[in-house]
């Protein structure tokens, strides 16, 4: 939230568990580990906070970027994480000591999204200009930058397998490109607004699309007829981060 803080719920019952204080500024983007045993937040104080979300401690604040820290993700085997920020660069971290192990630098502008597969070997960063630059995080080469969307990148996934990542604009656009190439497989353009949130289906044919203008989109990668099948939900949209069943 922009009070600072990070709420922990009980999704089941809608309870809150506990809420997580620590940042001076608002937080801009939160990151869960697949266990659900840790947590990561990054805020406009500069600085991205551990915590462990049981007990609501803050195992460790990692500090180093000149502006804002705008996205996080968390690495799914070991621990890094990969943390975008308006100072332009992404940077790898070591969450067990605190260290950075890279910089990730190339954007003309601030990094707004950023996404690690779930093997830790490859990356990608989006950014207000417009690109999206796709990662080989074993030796830190840069595939392919792409400039697919009109407007700034808010939002990256990787298909469960690593093949393909997708990314979404603020132009409501969503593009599906190879992970090792960068060649665009198929773009959508139904969303009115900026797109929110994206996930793939277990077996990555399908993206799923949240837009802020309340709606949800399932679409299949390889289909050609750029059919769109609307998701019925109580607007407003909100978020699809949690991979839905395929």
């Amino acid at each position: 939230s922009e009070d600072g803080t990070v709420r922990v719920w009980d999704v089941a019952q809608g309870v809150l568990e506990r809420t997580l204080d620590g940042h001076s500024g608002a937080v801009n983007a939160v990151a869960l580990s697949q266990d659900g045993r840790w947590a990561l937040s990054g805020s406009t104080d500069r600085t991205v906070k551990l915590w462990d979300v049981d007990n609501g401690t803050c195992l460790r604040t990692l500090k180093g970027h000149a502006s804002s820290v705008t996205s996080v993700a968390l690495a799914a085997q070991g621990w890094g994480a990969l943390l975008g920020s308006s100072d332009q660069t992404a940077r790898l971290w070591d969450l067990h000591n605190g260290s950075t192990l890279a910089t990730l630098d190339g954007h003309s502008d601030a990094v707004t999204a950023v996404s690690i597969d779930d093997s830790g070997l490859h990356a990608a960063t989006g950014s207000v200009d417009r690109s999206v630059k796709l990662w080989h995080l074993d030796d830190l080469r840069p595939g392919p930058a792409r400039v697919a969307h009109a407007g700034a990148v808010v939002a990256l996934v990787f298909s469960e397998d690593g093949r393909v990542c997708a990314s979404g604009g603020s132009d409501g656009c969503i593009v599906a490109r190879d992970t090792e190439s960068g060649r665009i497989l198929g773009t959508r353009e139904q969303h009115i607004a900026p797109i929110r949130s994206l996930s793939f289906t277990d077996d990555g044919a399908c993206v799923l699309s949240s837009g802020i203008d309340g709606s949800y989109r399932l679409w299949a990668i390889e289909d050609d007829s750029n059919v769109w099948v609307p998701v019925p939900h109580t607007p407003p949209g909100a978020d699809c981060a949690h991979r839905p069943r395929s």
